[in-house]
């Protein structure tokens, strides 16, 4: 194997990991987003906004968020210590 499919070779591989990294990080973001959606939406029913019923658009927002941050752990190695 020549010296530059080495070098080619660790800089794909670096590139991977800061990849992996990424996702993972904006799971985290994504899951403390949900839940501070979750805990405003919480204070708005408990104070009466009637903008907050079934038809409330956070209800998706949050499901979407959540949804997408298991799909980005599945992916790249989530909270069981894969990466």
């Amino acid at each position: 194997m020549m010296h530059t499919d080495l070098c080619a070779k660790t800089a794909a591989d670096k590139a991977q990991r800061a990849k992996q990294k990424a996702a993972l990080r904006l799971a985290k973001a994504l899951y403390r987003a949900s839940e501070a959606a979750q805990d405003f939406q919480l204070a708005c029913f408990e104070a009466g906004d009637p903008e907050c019923g079934v038809e409330d658009r956070r209800f998706l927002l949050i499901a979407n968020m959540t949804d997408y941050a298991r799909h980005l752990e599945s992916v790249y190695g989530g909270a069981d210590g894969a990466c």
